[in-house]
């Protein structure tokens, strides 16, 4: 008679057990990968809607360079102002319109709407680096676009708003890590005409 190799019980079932781990680690490494999409994906819309929101700011600055630099407009101003002070520069947050909201994520509570979604969203945030003054030609600012937003409510009042955000450690992005927020931050010239 001739000898017949062949697997015995106890090599399947060792053999069955590594299978076993080895899926197993590998499906758990799913959730990583799609969180990591997610943020991928959040990142390469805030650098988008950034490059998009400071083009219409170089924009502005361009077209009305008196109005752009003026250092306290009223709070009725397009991009919602700020003041931070005596002796600082003003500062500019939003969305504020409704269609500009909806492009930049916002979801609206109720039908009609009577608000919005809290944390969900991108918002951006901008101010001068250096205050210019009316004789300058060319200003340097600052640009942050933030996710998920930090409240659901930028018409508030201006104390509000403040609450919300100090200028003094945004500068830094402490104010954005403290909160586990992710955010992009973009720093431009401007300048007066094209």
């Amino acid at each position: 008679m001739k000898n017949k190799q062949a697997f015995t019980l106890l090599e399947i079932v060792v053999s069955l057990g590594i299978l076993s781990i080895g899926i197993l680690g590998i499906f758990s490494l799913i959730p990583t990968g799609v969180d990591q999409t997610s943020k991928s994906r959040d990142q390469a819309k805030a650098i988008l809607l950034a490059q998009s929101k400071l083009q219409e700011i170089i924009g502005t600055a361009a077209n009305n360079w008196e109005s752009f630099i003026l250092i306290t407009p009223p709070l009725t101003t397009p991009d919602h102002y700020i003041s931070t002070g005596n002796n600082n520069t003003p500062f500019y947050i939003g969305p504020n319109t409704s269609s500009e909201r909806k492009k930049w994520g916002w979801i609206e509570i109720g039908n009609p709407p009577t608000g919005w979604v809290k944390k969900l969203g991108f918002q951006w945030e901008w101010h001068f680096i250096d205050t210019p003054v009316s004789t300058d030609d060319i200003a340097l600012i600052s640009l942050s676009v933030s996710w998920p937003q930090q409240w659901s409510n930028p018409d508030g009042t201006e104390q509000e708003l403040l609450a919300h955000y100090d200028l003094k450690t945004h500068s830094s992005g402490d104010h954005f890590k403290e909160k586990q927020i992710q955010y992009v931050r973009l720093i431009s010239y401007v300048s007066k005409g094209l």
